[in-house]
């Protein structure tokens, strides 16, 4: 799924706008919130270190990042590994701090 999601946004990352387009580009400040995928829960990259193998997290901001040209930002980037547990709280609190950024699209 994840890679699924990922394919989806290099696809419309890579389409350029009509040049009678008006407005912001939707991908210019992305706001992205939610539980598990957005905290990057499974997704990490291995480092060898001395006696152990480390773990650095991927977020799916990390992931969006690095896929937008470089004129595009992420504004706002917050998960909650609870969100599920309480969606309503947890999801008023995550879109109102998205919506702070001023965002031009929140994922």
């Amino acid at each position: 799924m994840l890679l699924q999601s990922l394919a989806l946004l290099l696809s419309l990352s890579a389409v350029e706008p009509a040049a009678e387009s008006t407005g912001p580009d939707p991908l210019e400040r992305v706001a992205v919130i939610g539980a598990s995928v957005s905290w990057g829960y499974g997704a990490h990259i291995p480092f060898q270190a001395d006696g152990y193998v480390h773990r650095e997290l991927v977020h799916f901001s990390d992931v969006l990042e690095a896929s937008l040209a470089d004129e595009h930002d992420i504004a706002f980037h917050d998960a909650n590994m609870a969100f599920f547990n309480s969606p309503i709280i947890i999801g008023r609190r995550l879109a109102g701090n998205a919506r702070d950024a001023k965002p031009s699209m929140v994922l």
